[in-house]
């Protein structure tokens, strides 16, 4: 007979926190707020959010920096930039607090589930600390991103998928929150697709009864939380004929992406960023080592509660599986999605932003394998596990104390000195009025300059290298056919393969308006007539 736990005692876990865990959820944050001192970190991901938002708070819809409309990015972020906008003319400062204080919801959610599933207050606590501290979170914590949130959402459904199994009379309510949930996820990443698949899971395995029960209410499940996710991919469909926005199709192999995949774990690790390859492959066949080993000892192990202690009510061995269950079931769930996506779409590779959302997951069932091995070990086994688990802890620290730093001293990304004081930039915020913008380095020049649109630059190559065509061509019949006078600003510092200044003199008429530092603002013009589309 299935064992459950009454809801009374499930509310007064989730409500009981220890202070420390507070304490936790606010160090988290406020690293990431340290990090964030010269504004949330930018990519070009980031800028396109921001820039969306702005639109959309000023009555121009839903449109990314080149003025088309978002639909290769999910809209959950613009949103909340919007929101700053409207509220306090502030977007990027709203993003900044809601991306930071995600670190402490990640905190709390972890915190939360471990005093409902583990006895152990010690080792809910260094779960939960290893979390707070962990780079893997302060570096999409401390971005104008959509991970941290979304990580704030996957743990809540990941908690109320473990309350729908171990409360089987009302698993309905449970079910009904966790698709709302994947609303929510759907509306920040499209990687929150992959909710659907774990919580089908979920609900299937929550369900008592016959077959039929389970396989009516997990459809129900499906196509409730399948709501949202289909409208909005048929909105982007009318808009540019895509479901998820137009993209490219993939040249990576499975031995490709199984290679990212344990590069990431081995970040996890080791997270030190720009390490070899090697370093990592390494590290994530390490990491990998480990947690066999981990799952060996945990079938292997009698399964008491003999490390218990002052254990809520709620914390049994059912609340324990439950919680394993569904944290397990988004971990395969998502790192399916991402395996699928990268063979068949051609986008960022696997790494360590990518990977986020299933860190804190993995975190939980680590940490419910070492309660249930600790349990029944020897005190020196538990004492040689506490002091290996404390230095890995401080570890994380001191390098997330160190990221902080370096984002106090000098920025990240694209809210650095160098793109934000940019003598270009405030050449182009002077001379933008009634023109046309182009830039080989368009988030560079937003981050200085604010303006809108800004349009890209004929590239000779785009996503991992792969060549483009045609691009100086259709640039050229561009220039010719504009009704504006055309800019282009050209920043010195590399990155982007554009095509240089002095091919697109070749075909265009290019006239230096000035010269800076940093870069160099040209008139680009044509005389030559162009096939150009009727206004």
């Amino acid at each position: 007979m299935r064992r459950t736990i009454r809801s009374a005692p499930v509310v007064a876990g989730l409500a009981r926190v220890d202070r420390l865990q507070w304490w936790l959820a606010g160090l988290s944050t406020v690293l990431a707020l340290i990090a964030t001192a010269r504004g949330p970190g930018l990519s070009p991901d980031s800028v396109n959010y921001l820039a969306a938002g702005v639109n959309l708070a000023d009555g121009r819809g839903l449109r990314a920096l080149d003025d088309s409309t978002l639909t290769v990015l999910a809209p959950g972020l613009s949103f909340v930039a919007a929101a700053g906008a409207w509220i306090a003319d502030a977007p990027e400062l709203i993003v900044r607090l809601v991306t930071a204080a995600s670190a402490a919801g990640a905190t709390l959610l972890v915190a939360r589930q471990l005093r409902l599933a583990v006895g152990n207050r010690v080792v809910a606590t260094a779960a939960t600390a290893l979390v707070a501290v962990s780079p893997v979170i302060l570096n999409v914590t401390k971005m104008a991103w959509t991970e941290g949130p979304f990580i704030v959402i996957v743990l809540a459904f990941t908690l109320m998928g473990a309350l729908a199994v171990s409360e089987p009379h009302r698993t309905d309510r449970w079910v009904a929150v966790m698709a709302v949930l994947v609303w929510l996820a759907f509306l920040f990443r499209y990687a929150g697709l992959s909710l659907v698949l774990a919580g089908g899971a979920v609900t299937m395995l929550a369900t008592a009864g016959t077959a039929a029960r389970r396989l009516v209410r997990t459809i129900a499940f499906v196509v409730v939380s399948c709501v949202v996710p289909i409208g909005w991919m048929l909105r982007n469909r009318s808009v540019d004929g895509a479901l998820l926005g137009p993209r490219t199709a993939s040249n990576d192999s499975i031995g490709d992406v199984l290679q990212r995949l344990v590069e990431g774990v081995g970040g996890w690790l080791v997270p030190i960023e720009e390490l070899p390859s090697s370093a990592l492959l390494a590290a994530g066949i390490l990491a990998l080592l480990a947690l066999m080993l981990l799952a060996w000892l945990v079938w292997r192990a009698p399964h008491t509660d003999a490390a218990a202690d002052t254990a809520p009510s709620a914390t049994t061995a059912t609340m324990s599986r439950a919680v394993g269950v569904s944290n397990g079931a988004f971990v395969i769930a998502y790192l399916g999605y991402l395996a699928a996506a990268q063979l068949t779409t051609l986008f960022d590779s696997i790494n360590q932003r990518l990977l986020s959302p299933a860190f804190a997951p993995v975190v939980i069932v680590v940490a419910l394998g070492i309660h249930v091995v600790t349990a029944a070990s020897t005190a020196s086994t538990r004492r040689f596990t506490g002091v290996a688990v404390a230095g890995l802890i401080a570890a994380n620290a001191l390098v997330a104390a160190g990221y902080a730093g370096v984002g106090v001293v000098r920025g990240i990304g694209f809210n650095q000195p160098q793109w934000t004081d940019s003598a270009l930039a405030a050449a182009v915020v002077a001379d933008a009025d009634d023109s046309i913008v182009y830039s080989n380095r368009p988030p560079g020049l937003w981050a200085g300059s604010k303006v809108q649109p800004i349009l890209q630059s004929p590239l000779l190559v785009g996503a991992r290298g792969v060549a483009i065509d045609g691009q100086l061509a259709s640039f050229a019949n561009d220039v010719a056919c504009a009704d504006e006078p055309v800019l282009l600003a050209e920043f010195r510092q590399g990155g982007v393969a554009a095509v240089p200044v002095e091919e697109i003199s070749a075909v265009l008429d290019v006239v230096v308006v000035g010269e800076f530092a940093d870069g160099v603002l040209y008139a680009v013009s044509s005389g030559v007539a162009a096939e150009c589309p009727e206004r």
